[in-house]
């Protein structure tokens, strides 16, 4: 899960906020920015605002499709490409709340 930091008309930046599945992990501090490209993005989906587009500050829950550690890139998506069934039927990918992070974030 991240916090959309910035857009591009190529995609969307996030700082990689936790880390949740088998292991739930707090990233936060690590400051470790992700990159999510535009073909692996979904609509922005919000129930009191059907018109909604991702906006910095918004939470965001992504797969990681990649990390890259000699450049230093993760990239992302939200088309569950590369969950787990497990995660498949636990996560909804996209837009998020704070309500829906991890007990270990919180």
């Amino acid at each position: 899960m991240g916090e959309l930091t910035s857009k591009t008309p190529a995609g969307l930046h996030f700082l990689l906020l936790c880390v949740e599945g088998s292991r739930n992990l707090y990233l936060e501090d690590l400051e470790i920015i992700g990159y999510c490209p535009v073909g692996q993005m979904i609509p922005a989906i919000h129930p009191a605002n059907p018109n909604k587009i991702f906006q910095p500050g918004d939470f965001v829950r992504c797969e990681i499709l990649s990390v890259k550690p000699d450049s230093e890139k993760v990239v992302l998506g939200m088309k569950g490409n590369a969950l787990s069934l497990e995660m498949k039927h636990s996560a909804q990918l996209g837009l998020t709340f704070e309500s829906d992070f991890p007990i270990a974030y919180s």
